[in-house]
């Protein structure tokens, strides 16, 4: 179950990172104000914190909800973990291609759903997958959030090769 719980929490928190990164790059690179400004130092902020903290803040915070002691809160602290990185990643990728295509797109009359859909996500295609990549390794490997967080029914593969190896069973963690 851990090797199905990791795949899990994997697809869902990789998908979600590239999605709030992407839409929180945009506003800061194309839409530049104190909104978005302060949406970015509030997704930077956990960068500078070790993901043991992020945990025992998680713990914290849900503990006594149903979200406690379910795969939904490993997601979260991944969230947490791993978005200042994505948004560097696509903020890098927003700024290596001009506005001129967008503005001739929306002056042509295409919505901003149209624009993501037609210009932005086919230019950033090298963005999305590297950060598609580097998110589902990192959310796959993480053990140091995850520990704090598992019960038996949410436990996941990192998890889970630490303890055999901490219980000294040195075959079935190299298995």
């Amino acid at each position: 179950s851990a090797i199905w719980n990791s795949i899990l929490v994997t697809v869902v928190s990789t998908i979600l990172l590239m999605v709030i990164a992407f839409l929180v790059a945009l506003e800061r690179i194309r839409r530049p104000g104190p909104i978005s400004t302060a949406t970015w130092l509030m997704a930077s902020i956990p960068i500078a914190v070790p993901g043991v903290l992020i945990g025992l803040g998680l713990i914290w915070l849900y503990i006594g909800t149903p979200v406690y002691a379910t795969l939904l809160i490993i997601v979260l602290v991944m969230l947490a973990r791993f978005l200042p990185i994505l948004v560097r990643m696509f903020e890098t990728g927003l700024i290596q291609f001009g506005r001129e295509l967008e503005e001739a797109a929306s002056v042509c009359g295409a919505s901003d759903v149209k624009i993501t859909r037609s210009i932005r996500l086919p230019l950033l295609g090298g963005t999305i997958r590297s950060a598609a990549t580097i998110a589902g390794t990192q959310v796959f490997n993480e053990l140091t959030a995850s520990a704090l967080l598992f019960t038996s029914t949410s436990s996941v593969l990192p998890v889970v090769i630490f303890n055999y190896m901490f219980d000294g069973d040195y075959s079935r963690a190299s298995a």
